[in-house]
Formats: C-alpha cells, sequence, structure tokens
C-alpha cells in the first residue's frame, strides 16, 4: 500500500505536466497560426480608434444564435455579417450614421482626394 504524501506527489507532478503541455501547446499553435500576440493597452486603443470591432458583438449577434454545418457556410455567414456591421450598420460612434453616410460628410484638406484621406487615415 502506498503513502499518502506519495499519491499527493504524483498528482501534483500530473498536474504541472499538463500545464506545460498546455503552455507548449499555446506557443506552437500560436506560432503555426502566425497569430501575433500583442499587450492589452494596444489592443485597448485600437478598439477605442474603431479599427476593431467589439469583441462581444459578433459572438452575441451571429455565433450564439447561428449553427453551421460546414466552413464554407460559416465563412459565407460570418463574412456577410462584417459585411453588414462594417458597410451597412448605423453606429454610435459616427452619430448614428453608417459608415459609407458619414465618409459622405468628411472633407478632405486642399488637394487631397476624399478616398487618399479615408485611406491615410485607415
Amino acid at each position: 500500500m502506498e503513502p499518502q504524501h506519495r499519491k499527493l506527489h504524483i498528482t501534483i507532478w500530473y498536474v504541472v505536466a499538463a500545464v506545460a503541455g498546455v503552455l507548449l501547446f499555446q506557443q506552437f499553435w500560436t506560432a503555426y497560426t502566425m497569430i501575433e500576440a500583442i499587450p492589452y493597452s494596444q489592443f485597448e486603443q485600437l478598439l477605442k480608434d474603431g479599427k476593431i470591432a467589439e469583441v462581444g458583438r459578433m459572438r452575441d449577434e451571429l455565433l450564439n444564435e447561428s449553427l453551421f454545418i460546414d466552413l464554407d457556410q460559416a465563412r459565407q455567414l460570418i463574412g456577410a455579417w462584417a459585411n453588414d456591421y462594417n458597410a451597412a450598420r448605423p453606429h454610435s460612434s459616427l452619430g448614428y450614421k453608417t459608415p459609407a453616410a458619414y465618409a459622405g460628410t468628411l472633407t478632405a484638406p486642399k488637394g487631397v482626394t476624399l478616398a487618399e484621406a479615408l485611406t491615410a487615415a485607415g
């Protein structure tokens, strides 16, 4: 019969090995998928600047309500949702105008076309 402290010692090593395995898998997965980690402060700034959409909105409006049959259907529905969100929906940050309507209200500096100004602004 094994002593109790030996069982605990083995159990702790299983937990340590599992955590190390998960961290190692995460490193390989990140490198494989070419995902670049950014600091949270940079993520917050991109969110404030409107460069990325609110993280939970797609999950709440699309992913929680849809059942995807295959990857092609998922790509199609996500693309349609992103197009609708980025082009057709009014945004509170734009004075409840669609991005196209808001772009129409912008004026470019002299000698610069509106398209050039919008491209430079990101």
